[in-house]
């Protein structure tokens, strides 16, 4: 081992301490010369304010440094350190919304505001989007940060899928009550799995780690299907449209997979999610739509000749349960449920309507027409980005 050398290692830190000053400047220059859509400046307002105060601890640490107490040095490396995670999480994560804005950026920006102006818990956040897979950075310290393919942000389809990833910030804002409720669904599988007498042979073990697998994955799966669940209770029949267009790819692996890929997944087979998504569509009265997409669906697994089968990853007479604890932890979260005259059929969305109706509205008019789609959907667009936003 060699010998440590205090004066080597206060260069080390002091050196360190520059590195992360310079890329801090160099963030706080490109974040103030950037050109960002009038709904994404209270994000860059935050982000800026939390640079300049990283900044100011950074010099606090250089500061401290200056001086020949070797005893706090081992102190200093840990603020060091967590210094630079916090600058790297700002300049390589956080200020991709900015530096890469555009005015395409502003339809779901707005529809961000509006979600988080529906619940009293995300009111203070920001809003803020950028290009990437599907999911959220829930930073509830600073603001979630949604990402979604950049084509796919410039309409509104696609639009309800938002909810879903909403579903995950609710969770961890509310996420001890919503663990034990996820552990009480452990706990029932565990029981139903339980076989009524062991063996103690090869076997025996096998299926117990089976069950352990099954009961550990169900901590994901649950989590999956509850923000499912909050898609669907928010966006309305609009989210059960986008969800299966989107996700499904007509391959065997939206129907089934194997045994060996269910342990420790972090999300179900797609058609369990759409069979849970239809039964609680038709407890909102979306009938229509959950018979439209049980037929299509139906209809792939007999040209697939795929039978249903989770490999006792999932049981019909566990559904009851499963619904059961799922409408807890709604009601634990309590999100804006989507109003009827927002999913009506036929309904037309007209300004000053929630984006709610909007959403419904185009999927209602691109499944009847979809050749006039286009032209409609630029116009409705055009017409919500008119009104005014509350920033």
């Amino acid at each position: 081992m060699p010998e440590f050398a205090p004066s080597a290692f206060r260069e080390l830190l002091v050196q360190r301490v520059q590195d992360l000053s310079r890329e801090l400047e160099a963030l706080c220059g490109a974040l103030q010369v950037a050109v960002v859509p009038l709904e994404l400046e209270p994000y860059r307002t935050r982000l800026l304010r939390y640079a300049k105060e990283s900044d100011r601890w950074l010099a606090g640490i250089s500061r401290d440094l200056t001086g020949d107490v070797d005893e706090i040095l081992e102190d200093l490396r840990s603020s060091a350190a967590q210094a630079t995670e916090i600058v790297c999480l700002l300049s390589r994560v956080l200020a991709a919304p900015v530096l890469a804005a555009s005015v395409a950026d502003r339809l779901w920006l707005r529809l961000i505001q509006w979600m988080h102006a529906s619940a009293h818990q995300t009111v203070a956040f920001p809003a803020a989007c950028c290009d990437g897979d599907p999911q959220v950075w829930p930073f509830l310290l600073f603001a979630p940060l949604y990402s979604f393919p950049n084509l796919v942000r410039r309409g509104l389809l696609y639009m309800p899928v938002l909810f879903h990833e909403f579903g995950h910030v609710l969770y961890r804002l509310h996420r001890p009550e919503l663990d034990d409720l996820v552990e009480e669904l452990q706990r029932w599988i565990q029981d139903e799995l339980e076989p009524l007498s062991r063996r103690n042979d090869e076997l025996a073990r096998r299926q117990r780690e089976l069950q352990r697998d099954i009961v550990d994955t169900w901590y994901a799966w649950t989590q999956e299907l509850f923000c499912d669940a909050v898609g669907l209770l928010m966006a309305g029949p609009a989210y059960l449209h986008a969800f299966n267009s989107y996700l499904s790819r007509l391959e065997r692996s939206d129907l089934t997979r194997p045994l060996d890929d269910l342990a420790g997944s972090s999300h179900p087979v797609l058609w369990l999610r759409i069979k849970l998504l239809n039964s609680f569509a038709r407890r909102l009265g979306y009938d229509t739509a959950a018979e439209r997409h049980e037929r299509n669906w139906v209809t792939l697994a007999a040209a697939l000749k795929v039978a249903e089968d989770y490999f006792g990853f999932f049981e019909d007479i566990w559904q009851t349960k499963v619904e059961a604890v799922i409408r807890d932890m709604l009601t634990e979260t309590a999100p804006r449920p989507c109003r009827s005259e927002e999913a009506e059929p036929h309904a037309q969305w007209h300004e000053g309507d929630s984006p709610i109706r909007l959403i419904n509205s185009a999927w209602e008019r691109f499944l009847v027409d979809p050749a006039g789609y286009p032209i409609w959907e630029t116009a409705a667009i055009g017409a919500f980005l008119s009104q005014p936003t509350n920033l």
